[in-house]
């Protein structure tokens, strides 16, 4: 799993199953653990004043992070204000349903 300060970290995918699927072929779904964050980026910029200083440094976060990605093959193609998190004064890149893999997975 990609480790960078701007990407949320998965804790664990946990799949479910049916109790009497025993072989595991039909997953209902699955619960995803991840970092507890304190609100995402839209409800951030909507409900509080954020300055210009504050806001540069958003945007340099997900810059660090979408450069991270680029540069370990993973791109992330959902790109809202509800998908990146904020803890503390870091943002974080989330939900990477609709992300593709550009190159093989490259992680150090």
């Amino acid at each position: 799993m990609p480790v960078h300060e701007n990407v949320i970290r998965n804790l664990a995918n946990i799949e479910i199953f049916y109790v009497n699927d025993e072989r595991e072929e039909d997953c209902l779904g699955w619960v995803t653990i991840m970092e507890k964050c304190d609100k995402n980026l839209r409800t951030l910029l909507k409900n509080e004043n954020v300055g210009l200083e504050e806001r540069k440094k958003i945007a340099q976060g997900l810059l660090a992070g979408f450069d991270y990605l680029e540069k370990i093959g993973l791109r992330h193609l959902d790109r809202k204000l509800e998908n990146y998190l904020v803890i503390g004064e870091v943002v974080k890149i989330c939900d990477f349903g609709l992300g593709m893999l550009t190159t093989l997975l490259k992680v150090k």
